[in-house]
């Protein structure tokens, strides 16, 4: 079958794809995050949610002293490796999100038309093989649900439900104290 795609079909897909990225899944983020942090604290710890991270300042850093004291510095190198560290943890968050954008499409597939054929696992199960070939078809499908597992568990386990207390945390010992020692030497 040919489809024939006209202008304001084309615009009303992209009018609703932002509106979706743009505000429907930041507010199931929020819901989701919202109802996990409503459980009891011995669900969450059974989770593995509630896991005590400790942060010290004599073998932790804050991410924008460094990048701070990098520039006050003129340390190319320091901040040059900041940045990356800054970048690959944009990055992540950007997977996270995209990932609950494709788990929730799924789910609401699922609730709104579970045996549609118009439906987006009907679509990637049936997008390249036809209907007699069922062993292909199965696997597609096993791929499929691997691929709706990594989406739930980067999209709703580690976007939502973890907490990043640590994340704008780098490993770098006796920092704060090398940073004092050096501001008492400059007085």
């Amino acid at each position: 079958m040919k489809y024939e795609i006209l202008a304001g079909q084309w615009l009303f897909f992209l009018g609703s794809l932002s509106l979706f990225l743009a505000f429907i899944t930041p507010l199931f983020k929020y819901l989701i995050t919202f109802i996990a942090f409503s459980l009891p604290a011995s669900f969450l710890a059974l989770l593995g949610l509630l896991k005590e991270e400790t942060y010290s300042k004599d073998r932790y850093a804050n991410i924008s002293d460094l990048e701070r004291d990098a520039v006050l510095e003129n340390n190319e190198v320091k901040y040059i490796f900041i940045r990356r560290i800054e970048n690959s943890r944009i990055i992540n968050k950007q997977i996270e999100f995209y990932c609950l954008c494709l788990f929730i499409l799924v789910i609401i597939g699922f609730i709104l038309a579970p045996d549609n054929k118009n439906s987006i696992t009907y679509w990637l199960c049936y997008m390249f093989l036809g209907e007699h070939e069922k062993f292909a078809i199965e696997i597609l499908q096993i791929l499929f649900w691997f691929l709706l597992w990594f989406c739930f568990h980067a999209g709703v386990y580690e976007g939502c439900l973890k907490s990043k207390w640590g994340e704008y945390k780098v490993y770098f010992p006796n920092y704060y104290k090398q940073a004092l020692s050096e501001q008492e030497k400059k007085d």
